[in-house]
């Protein structure tokens, strides 16, 4: 080992630490408190995205479970498996609703325009 420099398992050790810190600075930074192209509060969202259509709510909710799928998936590939499994979860909870939102348009249909 050369004065001044440190020994290689403590190099690894912070090359781990370092690239963990700039995952989750990452994943903060691609992680919005906020929608940045809607104006309203997340409760007002809550209650736009509530007065959907029912066939536009089932499409909303089947693509925001394919979006929390696909992060849980990439959370699997690094390694992250308790939170992998809770996105998977959730997955499936929205994946219920869209279904049960789509059956509510199914026997709605008859009595409202498409």
């Amino acid at each position: 080992m050369v004065a001044g420099s440190i020994p290689a398992w403590r190099a690894r050790i912070l090359g781990i630490c370092l690239s963990g810190i700039f995952l989750l600075l990452y994943d903060m930074e691609k992680h919005k408190k906020t929608i940045e192209k809607y104006e309203g509060t997340l409760q007002e969202l809550a209650e736009d995205i509530g007065n959907l259509h029912y066939k536009s709510l089932a499409e909303f909710l089947h693509h925001l479970d394919i979006k929390i799928y696909s992060d849980g998936a990439k959370d699997y590939g690094a390694k992250r498996i308790k939170l992998s499994s809770e996105l998977t979860k959730a997955s499936t909870h929205l994946s219920n609703a869209s279904a049960h939102i789509r059956e509510s348009w199914n026997i709605s249909k008859p009595y409202m325009e498409e």
